[in-house]
């Protein structure tokens, strides 16, 4: 049956994603969600006509719900799926690239606080976001993102302790909601619209705030996205209004 096509990274990382979501999390998922997930601009048209090919030899099935085309993988060939994700090299491998050094900016260390793995693919890898932090300003992080296709972007994502930074403008939705997935920052009203209309800097702030203990996993998890909440014995005032209440109690 996989004979029929010619084979692609493409097809390993479509059909691999979409076994993890919809076999073992056993659901199906919007094939819009599909390609944003797993494929970045030029990349998700070689989406497009890899999931075209796996519906052509039944490996995914297609359906229309409520004007919204759900995908999901074909139980009857899940033996030929199994074998040939695990007889594919996974694409989990980091990218080889270091951040340029223009881009750390003056007042910062050189070497990085922590390093992190990104949730995507991009190209059969996943990028790394790099975190470093100002020498005399307490937790004031930069972060410099290293894509897939090598591309480097770089974001001030600041301290919890400056109300007007992006960390303090996502910890104080954190901090409201309790407990929250990365996606629910997507519909925050309150937030810049800067920063909502890019998951980037929302994952960089969340792994900043993870890694000062600040927010921590619950364990659970929603379409392999994980549950955070927010540790209450940690909590710290990142807003004018914040400050006010604990003044006043």
């Amino acid at each position: 049956m996989g004979e029929v096509i010619a084979w692609k990274q493409s097809h390993f990382v479509a059909l691999r994603y979409l076994y993890l979501k919809c076999y073992v999390g056993g659901c199906t998922i919007a094939k819009e969600t599909m390609l944003k997930d797993c494929f970045r601009g030029a990349e998700v048209v070689d989406g497009k006509l890899a999931l075209n090919d796996l519906q052509q030899i039944s490996f995914v099935l297609l359906s229309n719900k409520n004007r919204k085309m759900l995908i999901s993988v074909n139980k009857r060939f899940l033996p030929q799926i199994k074998r040939l994700i695990d007889n594919t090299k996974p694409a989990t491998s980091f990218i080889e690239a270091q951040p340029m050094d223009n881009l750390i900016p003056e007042g910062y260390n050189r070497d990085p606080l922590f390093v992190t793995e990104g949730d995507r693919y991009s190209k059969g890898v996943k990028g790394r976001y790099y975190y470093y932090e100002h020498k005399s300003k307490i937790h004031d992080i930069v972060c410099i993102i290293i894509s897939g296709t090598s591309k480097q972007k770089r974001y001030f994502l600041g301290s919890v302790h400056d109300s007007r930074s992006i960390v303090s403008e996502v910890y104080k939705v954190a901090k409201r909601k309790r407990k929250f997935y990365k996606a629910d920052f997507n519909t925050a009203s309150d937030l810049p619209h800067g920063i909502v209309e890019n998951r980037q800097p929302i994952k960089a702030t969340i792994d900043v705030l993870e890694h000062f203990n600040l927010v921590k996993k619950t364990g659970k998890s929603k379409r392999g996205s994980d549950e955070f909440e927010v540790i209450s014995e940690n909590v710290v005032p990142t807003t004018l209004s914040d400050f006010n209440s604990n003044i006043n109690t």
